[in-house]
């Protein structure tokens, strides 16, 4: 089986999100994507959300796709959790697959300073998609390039729209959108 697998906050998750995976799915060819929420990201702040609520807006997010899904082994590993472990424990329960570990070019351009980026190179097909950079970048480590759609549109801008109390309709999933309004998420003062 041949398995994506997209770490990530998902804080919230946005169409941008679903439709990279789409992508990935059509060029990768792949027969299942993982979404992997992270616990508490390297150099990310989650402030005022729940992993509970995360994970919901997640399954939410996938709800009607055939082959993606959700796997919280970060989350129940808890705490900081580096990409070279959660390819460990992915690799645990997928042996004998191909697994290709998908990142932002934005984050790849600083791979080399990754914990154990050779034991990552070694235990995965590196794919890296465009997300800030046009071109593609150049690096001494083994990977694929995605050519895909560049959308412009991040989770913290979604957040801080929701503060501001702009529009963020067609930006997220419906079902998400809901849920979000529903339980009165990123909401400034809350």
């Amino acid at each position: 089986m041949r398995i994506a697998i997209l770490g990530g906050t998902y804080n919230p998750v946005h169409v941008g999100h679903m439709f990279l995976a789409k992508e990935i799915e059509h060029f990768l060819n792949v027969d299942k994507i993982l979404f992997i929420p992270t616990h508490k990201p390297v150099h990310k702040c989650v402030e005022n959300i729940s992993v509970k609520d995360r994970i919901a807006m997640l399954k939410l997010a996938v709800q009607h796709e055939n082959n993606m899904f959700i796997d919280e082994c970060d989350i129940i590993n808890g705490g900081i959790t580096y990409t070279v472990d959660t390819i460990a424990c992915i690799r645990n329960k997928y042996v004998h697959d191909d697994i290709y570990l998908v990142i932002g070019d934005d984050l790849f351009e600083s791979f080399d300073s990754w914990k154990n980026p050779e034991k990552i190179i070694d235990s995965v097909n590196l794919v890296v998609v465009h997300r800030i950079y046009s071109e593609r970048l150049v690096s001494r480590f083994k990977h694929t390039y995605i050519d895909n759609r560049i959308f412009s549109i991040s989770s913290s801008e979604i957040r801080s729209r929701i503060e501001q109390g702009l529009p963020v309709d067609y930006l997220l999933p419906f079902d998400v959108l809901q849920y979000i309004k529903s339980n009165n998420l990123y909401v400034k003062g809350k």
